[in-house]
């Protein structure tokens, strides 16, 4: 896992140049990590200076999670571009595709869906790929949410854990059982302190939080993002390419098309 300090290490920039010719150029530009850094300084030096190893922990963890899904971007674009170049070029329309991606549409439904009838089944074996896809995602953040809710109310006494019920609509009372213990009394029973800090997680963090079968990670589907510049220094977004042959045919489509570019 490593040290909050060590985790920025593991990522390392790289640039190489690829061929130029006839003003067509396609190159891998370096690395800019400052986003990187912005995101991870202020968590770390804020989890470090708390002294308490929770923190610590889930912080890295966090981050940890996060890094890894990055290092793991390249095979699953692949895959994800294998998926998408399984369906018919006439109906890779990645606009309309994106709206369905964002609409509710289980993927079990989509085969007897009257919507998606006049879609080829390569289409539809796409969609509900992409569908089960994010679902997948969608219950990983849940997962990493609960996790970082956990170690934050561990620090939380029974009196702070039934403040933090009411301001979601628990009513929570700390009584104490028979023996002397001090539990929660909610409306269904009465459960332990530990019960009780994994039932707020559930109730921050819900089973149906996020956007279940309507929600799409957007990617450009391709290795290569395509962009003209024309003589004023305008820039024009082309779309994007698998390989490098492909990348430099439709660079050379839009420059025969746009002699001024």
């Amino acid at each position: 896992m490593g040290t909050a300090r060590q985790l920025a290490s593991r990522v390392v920039p790289s640039a190489i140049a690829v061929e130029e010719s006839d003003d067509i150029s396609i190159v891998t530009e370096p690395a800019d990590i400052s986003p990187f850094w912005k995101f991870i300084a202020a968590p770390i030096n804020l989890a470090i200076g708390s002294k308490n190893p929770e923190v610590i922990s889930v912080v890295e963890d966090m981050i940890n999670m996060d890094i890894e899904r990055n290092l793991t971007t390249k095979s699953r674009q692949e895959e994800a571009n294998a998926v998408w170049e399984s369906i018919p070029p006439d109906e890779r329309d990645s606009e309309e595709f994106s709206r369905y991606m964002d609409a509710y549409h289980p993927p079990e439904t989509i085969d007897t869906n009257q919507e998606f009838q006049s879609k080829s089944q390569a289409w539809r074996n796409a969609l509900k790929w992409f569908k089960e896809r994010e679902e997948v995602r969608r219950q990983e953040i849940i997962d990493t949410k609960r996790d970082s809710i956990r170690a934050m109310l561990k620090r939380d006494n029974s009196s702070r854990l039934v403040t933090r019920a009411s301001q979601y609509g628990l009513t929570w009372e700390v009584v104490r059982n028979e023996r002397g213990r001090k539990m929660i009394q909610t409306p269904e029973g009465m459960i332990t302190i530990d019960q009780a800090r994994e039932a707020l997680v559930e109730t921050m963090i819900p089973d149906n939080w996020g956007r279940q079968y309507a929600h799409f990670f957007h990617w450009f589907n391709g290795d290569f993002k395509l962009i003209g510049y024309a003589a004023d220094g305008t820039r024009t977004i082309l779309g994007s390419a698998i390989t490098e042959p492909e990348a430099y045919e439709k660079l050379y489509a839009f420059k025969r098309a746009n002699p001024g570019v």
